[in-house]
């Protein structure tokens, strides 16, 4: 870091303020032209300082290990895996690189005098050169700056050693190491690291920066993100009004750029079986899931939020408009319009798999359509939400409820949520059990009466597998990556298919994750042509859920 006297960056020392970097925005229209200067916020655990914190970490290791292929481990594997948002993922994993259990292990260790004729083949110690080379180009010039002039290095290294194994994997033993590389993974039960490198599975793992896959992910993004910005300033600059380049518009192109499945899954057991199970917190990607024992307590102190203030939630953050908030809005705006008694209020109940922010951010933005409509004036209206969640730690959704309660009190000296002055908000918190075919959850919602219901992010992805591709068509390698279209099959009937959904996951557009994905399939399907090519189709099964949706509609009006 430049000392206060370096005239390439100002800053002045403190012990409480937050991090910001100071830019500045220019843009030129028919000679005019327009500046506005922005504060880009950086606490502790922003995921770019944790990047700069993997890579740190990365170098150093290697200063250790020589030309190693490596795959990285760290502490609280359990934990990162039962947090809930992203705010939890990014601390914990924080909190990991500070700990002095994180290593760095060189697969190549296991590889025998016979084998090493077969590294050399597959051009694994040219891979592992381009990655060192990136690291310390990183160190030299940033992040952005090496994603701009040595990236396509590493990703053509990367290419080259799976498109190698493709082509001779009926004779090779690498894939297992192929499968592992750059990932983050938990090595704290295993005893015997020499088998663990040899196994074809992989119990969990995190994707992060630190793999080639995320990176490609990441450079197109910006890509996108870019030609979006500029796209959306000439718009606004050419047509009057303050609406063509707002914030709700500019959150719906970045909800479009959201990044996912930079690899399509991993194999988690003996049997090989393809876990396509994956979420997503921007730059991190928790595959599989961890089988770690973790005690309540532990588990407890590490997810608990120590300091509220410094971790306050913004009103950015809370109310972001997302198409899942967009959909949830639609939902009560429709029932609102059929139902008239829901425009003196209405109760809902809400499961969430995932995050309770779009949730909080779709009623928000309900509530501020119905309260303002002149028609139904300054009567007030009631709001009833019951969360039923079953997860065991409750911190992560009081976290996002109270910030949301913190702004419905402050209504008054808000102008942009008065809305709620009129609003009489009760929230109740239901802890549910799945044990036993869900039968407590069953229970509770037959004794309680709503008006909606809501599940959201409720189905994971169960049996996957590869289908062969006939006839692909290659990729374009100047073709825009986002935004990313989800493809769904079409619904089966007969033959008990008929509550099975199946979803294409696998994206040749991104062409490391989709190499990935083909070396898991040569070591589950067995050797096969190189040229064949797979698609990745997960396959979710409504059928455990049906009978507790069939309970929550008749419990509640929708």
């Amino acid at each position: 870091c430049p000392d206060e006297k370096n005239d390439s960056m100002s800053y002045k020392k403190t012990r409480v303020a937050e991090p910001t970097f100071k830019f500045e925005v220019r843009v030129i229209f028919d000679n005019v032209p327009f500046k506005r200067e922005f504060l880009w916020p950086l606490p502790k655990n922003h995921q770019c300082r944790l990047l700069v914190n993997l890579y740190d970490w990365a170098c150093n290791e290697y200063l250790l290990a020589g030309n190693a292929l490596p795959v990285f481990s760290m502490p609280y594997m359990a934990e990162i895996f039962m947090a809930q948002d992203e705010e939890e993922v990014n601390r914990l994993i924080g909190t990991a690189l500070e700990s002095a259990d994180c290593s760095m292990i060189d697969l190549l260790f296991a590889v025998s005098q016979g084998e090493k004729e077969e590294v050399v083949d597959l051009l694994i110690n040219d891979l592992s050169l381009e990655y060192q080379k990136f690291l310390w180009k990183f160190q030299e010039v940033g992040f952005f700056a090496v994603m701009d002039g040595y990236y396509d290095d590493l990703r053509k290294a990367y290419s080259a050693t799976f498109e190698k194994y493709l082509k001779v994997s009926a004779d090779s033993t690498l894939g297992p190491l192929l499968q592992k590389v750059f990932m983050v993974v938990s090595l704290k039960n295993k005893q015997d690291l020499c088998s663990w490198v040899w196994q074809e599975y992989l119990d969990a793992a995190i994707v992060t920066p630190l793999h080639p896959a995320v990176l490609d992910m990441i450079r197109h993004q910006h890509i996108y993100l870019c030609e979006s910005f500029c796209y959306h300033a000439v718009r606004a600059l050419e047509e009057p009004g303050v609406s063509a380049f707002s914030l709700k518009h500019w959150n719906r192109v970045v909800d479009h750029a959201k990044i996912q499945w930079p690899i399509f899954g991993i194999l988690t057991d003996a049997n090989k079986v393809l876990d396509t199970n994956m979420r997503s917190f921007n730059y991190f990607h928790l595959a599989g899931k961890s089988r770690e024992e973790a005690s309540f307590v532990t588990s407890r102190l590490l997810l608990q939020y120590e300091d509220l203030e410094d971790e306050e939630i913004t009103d950015a953050e809370l109310f972001r408009e997302t198409q899942s908030s967009e959909l949830i809005k639609q939902v009560l705006i429709n029932f609102r319009r059929l139902y008239p008694f829901a425009d003196d209020g209405i109760n809902i109940g809400a499961y969430c798999g995932k995050e309770i922010q779009p949730i909080i951010a779709g009623i928000d933005s309900y509530l501020s359509k119905v309260l303002i409509d002149p028609e139904r004036g300054k009567r007030e209206y009631s709001l009833k939400l019951t969360i039923f969640s079953d997860s065991r730690d409750d911190s992560s959704v009081a976290r996002w409820v109270n910030a949301w309660k913190d702004r419905w009190q402050a209504a008054e000296h808000s102008s942009g949520k008065r809305h709620y002055k009129n609003c009489q908000i009760s929230i109740f918190y239901r802890v549910v059990s799945m044990v036993d075919n869900a039968r407590q959850f069953k229970n509770l919602l037959q004794h309680t009466s709503l008006d909606l219901m809501i599940f959201s992010g409720f189905i994971k992805a169960g049996a996957s597998d590869f289908k062969i591709i006939e006839n692909i068509v290659g990729a374009i390698d100047d073709y825009r990556k986002f935004p990313v279209l989800e493809k769904a099959c079409c619904r089966e009937i007969g033959g008990g298919r008929e509550r099975i959904r199946e979803r294409v996951l696998s994206n040749p557009r991104f062409q490391l994750g989709a190499l990935h994905s083909e070396v898991m399939a040569h070591m589950k399907k067995g050797p096969r042509k190189s040229s064949n090519r797979h698609a990745v189709v997960s396959q979710s099964n409504y059928r455990p859920w049906s009978e507790l949706v069939d309970i929550a509609h008749d419990s509640s009006t929708w």
